[in-house]
């Protein structure tokens, strides 16, 4: 949900959102996707056609980029990994190293 265009994480038990994410909006960052890596230690963003990783615990920015040429639509990280996908309009799929920012996967492969 959001309030005023922050995104919010909630405790489906309580009433009020465990944690607001303004930290997101205060970048100016209108997500479109959001994913958790699998240790909970990682937040994937896909805003507009930048993706971003974000440490968790800080809201520091570990990696940012700007390849796709549509809007991202999915992000997804790789269980066994430090490698997220993205995907966006038309069929892109990009994989990335995000710890140094490596792309592994570009989408005419």
């Amino acid at each position: 949900g959001h309030d005023g265009g922050t995104l919010a994480l909630w405790d489906v038990g309580a009433a009020e959102p465990a944690e607001r994410l303004e930290f997101l909006a205060d970048q100016g960052l209108v997500a479109w996707a959001l994913e958790f890596s699998p240790d909970g230690r990682y937040l994937a963003v896909g805003a507009g056609r930048e993706l971003s990783v974000w440490d968790w615990a800080s809201k520091h920015r570990l990696f940012s980029s700007v390849e796709h040429d549509g809007l991202i639509f999915a992000v997804a990280f790789r269980p066994d990994a430090p490698v997220l996908a993205s995907a966006a309009e038309e069929g892109e799929l990009f994989e990335w190293d995000f710890r140094y920012g490596d792309t592994l996967l570009f989408p005419d492969e």
